[in-house]
């Protein structure tokens, strides 16, 4: 994950790309936005299977999701491996605690 989060700090540095944290979050959920497009594209909005096509979007989609991501945890100060752990954490205990890894109405 380190290595993730330092590729992006070192092309953010090589082509001074300085950027808010609120553009990042823009651009990411525009390219979350994107991902879905992909997916609904070649399944016909869910009525057909996927066509060959998908996991060439996906892949293409996901790659710019997970960029936008990773510059906004960076561009924030975070640590993408803290993040993670502590998101893993909070999963394992809802799973203990109801089965679920969803969020309650208390949470």
């Amino acid at each position: 994950m380190e290595d993730l989060q330092a590729a992006v700090r070192a092309f953010h540095r090589a082509f001074g790309v300085v950027r808010p944290v609120e553009v990042y979050v823009l651009d990411l959920v525009s390219e979350v936005g994107e991902l879905a497009k992909a997916y609904l594209k070649t399944t016909r909005y869910g009525e057909a299977e996927p066509d060959p096509g998908l996991l060439e979007a996906l892949s293409e989609e996901a790659g710019d999701a997970l960029y936008l991501l990773l510059s906004l945890i960076e561009a924030a100060g975070l640590d993408a491996r803290e993040l993670l752990e502590a998101t893993l954490a909070k999963y394992r205990a809802r799973l203990g605690a109801r089965g679920s890894m969803g969020s309650a109405p208390e949470d």
